[in-house]
């Protein structure tokens, strides 16, 4: 860990995604996206006019469609490290 100005360096964590990012993310429609926000699935929040969707609701999601695993943990968005997920670009090979 690199320290800066004496101080640890801190890695912001995104806690919020736009709709469009979270559908990226999950590679799911926009109807698909508020299908899940309207039956509790997905927690949406307004700041202001824009719809912002939490990271915790995110990674509960994922928890709930990946099949469990002995000794690990589901895995992490935006908290960096080898376990988060990195959103697939369009048009990407895979």
């Amino acid at each position: 860990m690199s320290l800066v100005d004496g101080a640890p360096a801190v890695i912001p964590t995104r806690l919020l995604y736009s709709p469009s990012e979270a559908e990226r993310l999950l590679g799911i429609s926009h109807a698909t996206l508020y299908r899940l926000i309207r039956a509790g699935r997905l927690d949406a929040v307004k700041i202001g006019s824009p719809t912002r969707i939490t990271v915790g609701s995110i990674e509960r999601l994922l928890a709930t469609l990946l099949p469990a695993r002995r000794g690990t943990s589901a895995p992490t968005i935006g908290h960096g490290g080898s376990s988060a997920l990195a959103p697939i670009p369009r048009g990407a090979p895979r």
